[in-house]
């Protein structure tokens, strides 16, 4: 018997570094694919597998996959899968996606690689030799990378600041304005995971170019209810798709106003993705340093995350 399962707009089908005893074949709507924050691609093709990788590896789920519509799948349990491979086609298109993901994941998760390896060459090294301090700075390296790009971030005399993250700030607090018709004040700036923030849904761009990274809108969901309300007139009590459109149109205003007032700098900003997952979105935040900066309006506050850094 099939058994299909539906997930409405922002919800999370399954998230990076889960295990399984299924995948899912794609029967209808279309998903968002992301490593960490950065999506890897837009699918909408009825017949496509998705999470066939952790369950034939026996390994985590490579990548969380998010529903950008309302999406219905097949989802096939690992003791049916046996029964289904007897089937010449169904067997051939599980070899070619194993191999495409195979080489595509290779690609998108090589910096990693590197890194791991030099982390089991550390155990095996002994402290005098020469070798293991060459590795040791390897990881330092990485490490200071990820705290130089906080710093720059919070560094209010940065490039990165005055230019990317100053026009993001104003330009959010004039889509709310323009949007809403209410004034909305942005708070100082922490680094993401000092403090706990309360986001149920969220809208998040990729954003690549000389500067890459992501730009993500959280909100509580009483604020991004209140709002909806507002703008629809109308009494809204739960997350729903009205509260998806808002999210997104927010975020896209948001978009326009920032490529149409930053012209030092080439962007290539991707669609807005909307999530309704507190974890899967703090696992995917939490990845890469981030900067968070919390706005306060009379319908309740939200919050901009940067995770941006230079492509030299």
């Amino acid at each position: 018997m099939v058994e299909r399962v539906f997930f409405k707009t922002g919800e999370v089908i399954f998230n990076e570094n889960e295990h399984s005893s299924f995948m899912y074949i794609l029967n209808s709507g279309k998903v968002a694919i992301f490593k960490g924050t950065e999506k890897i691609s837009e699918i909408n093709s009825p017949g496509t597998l998705l999470g066939e990788m952790s369950l034939f590896l026996g390994e985590r789920r490579t990548a969380t996959v998010i529903a950008m519509s309302n999406v219905e799948l097949e989802k096939i349990k690992k003791d049916e899968i046996q029964k289904r491979i007897l089937n010449p086609d169904f067997a051939l298109s599980i070899i070619e996606a194993l191999a495409e993901k195979l080489n595509a994941t290779s690609k998108i998760a090589s910096n990693y690689h590197k890194y791991m390896e030099t982390l089991n060459e550390l155990e095996i090294l002994a402290k005098d030799n020469k070798e293991f301090i060459a590795l040791i700075n390897k990881a330092k390296e990485i490490e200071n990378s990820d705290n130089d790009r906080i710093k720059e971030m919070f560094n209010f005399k940065s490039l990165l600041t005055k230019k990317i993250i100053n026009p993001f700030i104003e330009q959010t607090n004039k889509s709310i304005k323009t949007i809403l018709s209410i004034e909305s004040q942005n708070q100082e700036a922490f680094k993401f995971g000092l403090r706990d923030i309360n986001i149920d849904a969220a809208s998040i761009v990729n954003i690549k170019g000389e500067y890459k990274g992501v730009f993500v809108l959280g909100f509580p969901k009483t604020t991004a209810i209140r709002m909806t309300s507002v703008i629809l007139d109308q009494e809204h009590n739960e997350l729903d798709e009205e509260v998806v459109n808002f999210i997104m149109e927010l975020n896209n205003v948001v978009i326009g106003l920032i490529v149409s007032s930053i012209n030092e700098f080439k962007f290539d900003i991707g669609t807005p993705t909307t999530i309704f997952n507190k974890e899967t979105l703090n696992n995917m935040i939490s990845v890469k340093p981030a900067l968070v900066v919390p706005f306060v309006t009379e319908l309740g506050e939200f919050y901009a995350i940067f995770s941006l850094e230079l492509i030299k």
